[in-house]
């Protein structure tokens, strides 16, 4: 009943969100990273947005129109996971990634995937000679949905400790190269032709239970910001997306999306060690990363990595408990 309720205060919020635009489906906002769900994970993803009309039309007139995506996710064979998505512009589409290498002390995760299975716009939105541009013709932004965007991503987590005026943190870099909706059109994009990155930082000095990150992003046609919280299985997201248009335009309104996601981990692999894991958890903490001190010593890092591992398969073992026993109390109601 907890959890129910939950998840319907947060979609209340989204419905409530202030000017945004569309919500990405494969990382923090429109960046894929080199983690993959756990095996048997099932994700929900709702984000409820308004979007600027004058992406529609020529007016000036700041009119907003309301619009959303749902998302759901399933974790397979703990290498893969596949991600299907709809869209308030009637766009359906399907996301697929593969892991190529686990994230180690040594190595970065490295995925491979592709994004917009299906789609109904063309690998080229702007291509007006492509026999199916009517179909998207009339579809704002048209280029986020571009049909077979294919990428490859590399992320590497580390725990720095003692930093000086920041204290414990984690930080998570991203970098990645894809193919179609990566390659924008406007200067920027053209400058980095298809290449993304993100940086997340968690401020653990501040936030002990690693259930709060703040992150930039270059999405390959955009640069975005945001901010998540983590609680329980339940994740919160508020973004501040295209700053440089903003910026350079000098427009009257921020470009903000907000998304929640909920997280079904009971069938989940308690053993896998990838980023799903720790994102339908209130800790976050990876169990193969790296822990520095402030001399730059790696030294100790496999026993805490050890450690955490324990810690982990503990806490989803006792998480698991709680949810059978908040089954049997729905079951006596």
């Amino acid at each position: 009943m907890r959890e129910k309720f939950l998840i319907v205060m947060s979609m209340l919020l989204c419905i409530n969100a202030l000017v945004a635009v569309p919500f990405g489906t494969l990382g923090n906002i429109d960046v894929p990273d080199g983690f993959v769900m756990p095996a048997n994970q099932i994700s929900v993803n709702f984000a409820s947005y308004l979007r600027d009309d004058q992406a529609i039309s020529s007016t000036n007139a700041a009119d907003y129109e309301y619009n959303y995506v749902i998302q759901a996710k399933y974790g397979l064979f703990d290498r893969a996971e596949l991600g299907f998505v709809y869209t308030g512009d009637e766009v359906f589409y399907a996301n697929f990634k593969y892991q190529l290498v686990q994230e180690s002390f040594e190595y970065p995760g490295i995925t491979l995937g592709v994004d917009n299975l299906f789609s109904k716009v063309g690998t080229d939105a702007t291509d007006r000679e492509d026999d199916d541009y009517e179909d998207w013709a009339d579809i704002p932004q048209a280029a986020t949905y571009e049909k077979n965007s294919f990428y490859v991503a590399a992320t590497k987590s580390w725990a720095l400790r003692d930093v000086k005026f920041l204290g414990d943190m984690q930080l998570y870099v991203t970098v990645g190269l894809g193919t179609n909706r990566f390659v924008g059109q406007r200067d920027l994009a053209q400058d980095f032709n298809g290449l993304f990155g993100t940086v997340e930082y968690y401020p653990t000095a501040l936030f002990p239970k690693n259930n709060f990150s703040v992150f930039a992003e270059q999405s390959g046609h955009a640069i975005n910001l945001g901010a998540k919280y983590n609680w329980n299985n339940l994740a919160l997201q508020y973004s501040i997306i295209e700053i440089e248009e903003f910026i350079k335009e000098n427009q009257d309104n921020l470009k903000m999306a907000f998304n929640i996601q909920y997280s079904i981990t009971r069938w989940a692999d308690s053993k896998t060690t990838k980023r799903g894991v720790f994102e339908a958890n209130p800790d976050r903490v990876r169990t193969q990363r790296q822990n520095l001190d402030a001399g730059g010593n790696t030294g100790t890092g496999g026993n805490i990595l050890e450690q955490i591992r324990a810690l982990r398969e503990a806490e989803l073992k006792r998480q698991s408990e709680l949810d059978d026993l908040f089954d049997e109390l729905e079951e006596l109601e």
